[in-house]
């Protein structure tokens, strides 16, 4: 094994129940207790297709109109936040008004 591998495996094994349960929702992405007070969790990445159902349009739609994207390995993922402003910032004047 790794050297990295045997320090989080020491470390898992060291800690107390608490900080596990403590990890395990943090792995979770639920709330923890005694977190940073007005500190947001970061907003989670979408696929494709979830992207297109929320738009209701065809993935191939989105993929057209160029939304930005972020690329992690192989994987394309969106941000929701970053895909509807986006879409504010290409409205038409007639749209607009």
């Amino acid at each position: 094994m790794s050297d990295l591998t045997n320090q989080i495996l020491t470390a898992v094994v060291q800690a107390s129940p608490e900080k596990k349960s403590q990890a395990l929702a943090v792995l979770r992405g639920e709330a923890v207790a005694g977190a940073a007070q007005g500190r947001q969790a970061p907003e989670p990445f979408v696929t494709l297709k979830d992207v297109a159902a929320f738009l209701a349009v065809a993935p191939r739609t989105v993929q057209r109109w160029n939304v930005p994207f972020h690329r992690m390995s192989t994987r394309v993922r969106y941000r929701l936040s970053e895909v509807l402003a986006f879409l504010e910032g290409t409205k038409t004047e007639s749209e607009v008004s």
